[in-house]
């Protein structure tokens, strides 16, 4: 489980939104800032609605993702969650991984 959570962040998001992926989207759809910009916001977004959609129902989520002990899993979602604040996503649709 910790390391599904994990491989939210690590192999569907953010390989996405990297600075080599953005800049190669960006030329190759003639996407201005906020177009790549709105490429980030929506990679992090989906990964976000995958996190919340299995922490917020799995009896295993506590206090971190995985019980009331930091894990892996945590260090991925805190890196996502604060990633999607760079780039002016907020966290309202996602009040478990807010909580956590």
């Amino acid at each position: 489980r910790v390391r599904a959570l994990s491989l939210i962040t690590v192999a569907d998001s953010h390989p996405l939104i990297v600075p080599r992926v953005r800049n190669y989207v960006g030329k190759q759809f003639g996407l201005d800032d906020e177009g790549k910009m709105a490429w980030v916001r929506h990679w992090f977004s989906a990964g976000l609605d995958a996190y919340e959609s299995h922490l917020s129902r799995d009896k295993a989520t506590g206090t971190y993702c995985h019980g009331d002990r930091p894990t892996m899993a945590d260090l991925c979602l805190v890196s996502h969650a604060m990633g999607f604040r760079v780039f002016k996503g907020t966290l309202d649709k996602h009040p478990t991984v807010a909580a956590i």
